[in-house]
């Protein structure tokens, strides 16, 4: 009985492509067309886009202004100082104008109902396939995966909008990191792994 041959052995696997957004490792041979290089957006461009959100954002919470301005008032015993402000916990000595509890009640709700609008305007558009709210397309970036280039999803464009709003802010820290960040990430960048490029 011949032995028989020992089977062939399998050619090892071609290596990883490179992260989107990344320089291929030495050796690395790409199949194909190679993707267009990676342009981050700018401090300027970021600033821009962040501002004419905010005020798109606000929006939202313009009837709850207005149902607390325009709606029904009482009078009520109040304290006011010696220069006219009303004061908490001190002397009744006048009576003051303000919004009845019905007021405050609907106010209340539209304000929530503002800050629901906000949350499906972060996670409809900027987690949604063009990557890109009404300000970042008006400034002409987007918000991306950094590893794949796809878009974020509504989880994590709800995070990163939530670490911006409460953890980014703290000194304006979170926000300028980007200038010294090799691939410009912000804090909430940093904690979804997103990029922001140019559309």
């Amino acid at each position: 009985m011949t032995d028989l041959p020992p089977p062939p052995s399998a050619a090892p696997p071609p290596p990883p492509p490179p992260a989107f957004g990344s320089e291929p490792p030495p050796g690395y041979q790409a199949y194909g067309t190679p993707p267009p290089p990676v342009e981050y957006a700018g401090f300027g461009a970021r600033l821009g886009g962040y501002l004419i959100d905010g005020i798109i954002m606000f929006l939202f919470f313009v009837p709850a202004l207005i149902a607390l301005v325009a709606g029904p008032t009482e009078i009520e015993p109040c304290s006011v100082d010696e220069s006219g402000n009303i004061t908490i916990g001190e002397e009744i000595n006048a009576l003051c104008e303000g919004p009845t509890n019905g007021t405050l009640a609907v106010s209340g709700l539209l304000a929530l109902i503002g800050v629901a609008g906000v949350f499906v305007y972060q996670a409809k558009l900027l987690g949604g396939p063009t990557g890109a709210t009404v300000g970042m397309r008006a400034v002409g970036i987007k918000a991306v995966v950094a590893d794949t280039g796809g878009p974020l999803g509504t989880g994590k464009a709800i995070g990163r909008f939530l670490f911006a709003s409460f953890i980014s802010g703290f000194l304006y820290l979170g926000y300028l990191w980007m200038l010294w960040d090799g691939r410009k990430q912000t804090w909430q960048d940093k904690v979804v792994s997103s990029i922001v490029i140019k559309a």
